[in-house]
């Protein structure tokens, strides 16, 4: 049985509901859960402090049991088995730990209350189980009062009016007091946020019949290539998982302050929403076939841009999931970190930078609503407006500094990456308003991109590196600049973007994994290879016609997620050991991206 003292891994399940997600331990200890919603204060937070962050955990009594977990079969509901061979009485025993946010479509609607259901079911022999349910309000700071209910326990924070109600037909005396105790009969919790759970348990059995039709149906609707076809399908839901479906908003990660590298401070909390990031969400779920979540993201976008064509306006790199502008960091002194290493930070101070790049990955995720035949004029009208807003931001910041991709905290320069993305913006505008019948305009914004694109030829490429480079006239290599051939910047087969492939390669690569960069940055030398860059490296050396190059880089990544098929931020090349926030979107939609390239066409093999 975990007793919170071991050191904590990222070998994690995932679930949720759109609402809310929680991780969960190969052992069955809930270690990460924010309630109400995703970027709301952690109830569980044992990832991040093993003594004061909360937990609750289900498992074994006693030694020498082993445990198998995994997903039950497209979907996102965790199975975890406990066995052991016969102790004192000579017989096995057995029993199973379902897992699951409830969500549906239920009355014209998503069902996806802020709950967490938990049944245990024995298997075989006379197995005892031990339950303990001990959340911490606040991240850590609040240790709850226990009400006793009929079949209810509720725990109370005393710092505030939040509370949890836990409904279980198990016996509340031996949940309460973690007491370990036979296993009879199935055994049902609901876990809820608030609002408690009511019904009667047989309703649990219900939702989770109705919740894996949801999720077998939602597989059945995604778009996947002929290989790699259960790890797109993993990683689809993952990008799922990280919508917030009440507002729009994409979640960048689930966590907050996992360290990027070991002894390090690179800890910085994600449960927000980079546009970046959420533009490229959208673009892998819109390949994937599902049109409702871009549509969705879309509304949250336009809530941000001004109503108006005529106001001048500039988008923060992040936005809260409620569209909120300040994101104020802040620590926090009542958990210590993972495995030890904090600061553990709630906020984010990027939200103060300026990064010239997002016009480009917003006319990105907006651009295929123009290619759809389903939507009517009358419905794109008003996002075309906002692509004229989003062009006019993208021009007048071109010329300017910014803090860059990688949101450099000290310092602003003319990054080349930022340079490329406002060209996208008019690159993708002008066959926008091409589309739109709008020619003039179209016209005016080509000619606006080709001066965009001469500039960065002159300025950001070095010829004695042989590379575009990080800033004009600098040097320093980016792996950023690998969506130059992704995105068409030029020909492939121009001599500048093959150097630029082969020299990125070569300095940037390590064990089969790429580095954002090599040099010093405000927090020092980077000590783990930055995940979503290993898959741009692979994506350029497809577009190259280096195919089995490229297949044998995302095979090698491929071998790194782990037993759930599920990626961090960061990934240290000489151990493999996953760091960095968890699961990271970024690099589980560069999983998609990869194998949709890598794949042959099905019209191919049939």
């Amino acid at each position: 049985m975990n007793t919170g003292n071991e050191q904590q891994s990222l070998d994690l399940a995932l679930i949720g509901n759109c609402q809310y997600a929680s991780l969960i331990d190969t052992r069955g200890s809930v270690v990460w859960t924010c309630f109400p919603r995703f970027d709301s204060p952690a109830v569980f937070a044992r990832i991040l402090d093993s003594e004061h962050g909360g937990h609750w955990s289900i498992g074994g009594a006693g030694d020498g049991w082993q445990t198998e977990a995994r997903y039950l079969e497209n979907t996102c509901i965790l199975s975890t088995t406990w066995k052991r061979a016969g102790a004192e009485s000579g017989n096995a025993e057995k029993f199973t730990v379902t897992d699951f946010a409830p969500r549906f479509f239920q009355n014209d609607r998503y069902y996806r209350p802020t709950l967490l259901v938990r049944k245990i079911t024995p298997v075989e022999g006379r197995p005892h189980v031990h339950v303990s349910c001990e959340p911490r309000f606040r991240y850590g700071e609040g240790k709850p009062r226990i009400n006793f209910g009929s079949n209810h326990l509720t725990y109370r924070d005393s710092g505030s009016s939040d509370r949890l109600r836990l409904s279980t037909n198990a016996s509340l005396t031996m949940v309460a007091e973690a007491r370990a105790f036979e296993l009879t009969r199935p055994l049902y919790f609901a876990l809820a946020w608030d609002e408690p759970f009511e019904d009667d348990f047989s309703i649990l059995e219900d939702f989770l019949r109705r919740t894996t039709a949801y999720w077998r149906r939602w597989c059945k609707r995604t778009r996947v290539p002929v290989d790699y076809q259960d790890a797109v399908l993993r990683a689809s839901m993952t990008l799922k998982l990280h919508t917030f479906e009440d507002t729009g908003a994409v979640v960048a990660a689930t966590t907050t302050s996992i360290p990027e590298a070991p002894d390090t401070e690179r800890t910085w909390d994600y449960r927000y929403c980079w546009l970046r990031d959420g533009a490229f969400v959208i673009r892998s779920l819109l390949r994937m076939g599902h049109s409702d979540d871009a549509e969705r993201f879309c509304e949250y976008l336009r809530n941000l841009l001004p109503p108006d064509g005529t106001r001048q306006f500039a988008l923060q790199p992040v936005y809260g999931i409620d569209a909120r502008k300040e994101l104020d960091e802040s620590t926090v002194d009542a958990l210590s970190g993972y495995r030890g290493q904090g600061p553990v930070r709630v906020g984010n101070d990027a939200y103060r930078h300026v990064q010239n790049d997002l016009y480009g990955e917003v006319v990105l995720a907006l651009a295929p609503l123009f290619y759809d035949k389903r939507l009517l004029g009358s419905e794109l009208e008003p996002v075309f407006e906002n692509i004229k807003n989003l062009v006019g931001a993208a021009a007048s910041s071109f010329h300017e500094p910014d803090a860059g991709i990688w949101e450099f905290r000290k310092r602003e320069d003319h990054h080349v990456f930022s340079k490329f993305m406002c060209w996208v913006a008019l690159d993708r505008a002008a066959k926008i308003a091409s589309r739109m019948g709008s020619l003039e305009l179209a016209h005016r914004w080509e000619m606006i991109a080709k001066g965009m694109q001469d500039e960065i030829l002159e300025k950001g490429y070095n010829r004695d590196v042989r590379s575009f480079v990080n800033t004009y006239g600098g040097s320093d290599l980016d792996a950023s600049l690998l969506l130059m051939p992704i995105l068409g910047f030029l020909p492939m087969d121009d001599t500048r973007i093959v150097s630029t492939i082969d020299r990125l390669k070569g300095e940037l690569a390590a064990d089969g994994l790429l580095y954002r960069y090599r040099y010093a940055d405000d927090f020092g030398e980077q000590r783990s290879a930055f995940t979503i860059c290993t898959t741009w490296m692979v994506e350029a050396l497809w577009k190259a016609g280096r195919c089995e190059e490229a297949r044998t880089m995302f095979d090698h990544l491929l071998a790194r997620r782990n037993r759930f098929g599920l990626l961090s931020e960061d990934i240290d090349p000489a151990s493999g050991e996953l760091w960095g926030n968890y699961p990271q979107t970024y690099s589980m939609l560069g999983i998609i991206n990869c194998a949709v390239r890598l794949s042959p066409r099905w019209e191919e093999i049939f």
